[in-house]
């Protein structure tokens, strides 16, 4: 079995739940069996930033823990494979 493109689970029915469902038939004996594919999803997006390259000035006597703020990452991947941690709670 094989595809004729590739399936993009973020690109599926967000209502879904990105799996197929079809029957396959034999012609040599009349046999039909239903099968099911689910849709896994993989990390295939990376996070983008709106700015390619952002300048950040801080302070020599800045304390170690610090933080920065930071522009909103997009990532058009879905669970365990989108963003994770807000990057704009970095201050």
């Amino acid at each position: 079995m094989h595809c004729r493109w590739r399936i993009d689970r973020e690109a599926l029915d967000p209502g879904s739940s990105a799996q197929y469902r079809f029957v396959v038939a034999s012609t040599a004996d009349d046999a039909t069996v239903t099968v099911t594919v689910f849709v896994a999803d993989v990390n295939d997006h990376a996070p983008t930033f709106p700015d390619d390259v952002v300048q950040l000035t801080v302070s020599e006597a800045a304390p170690l823990d610090s933080r920065l703020r930071l522009q909103q990452a997009v990532d058009h991947d879905v669970g365990t494979n989108a963003v994770q941690v807000p990057h704009a709670v970095f201050e």
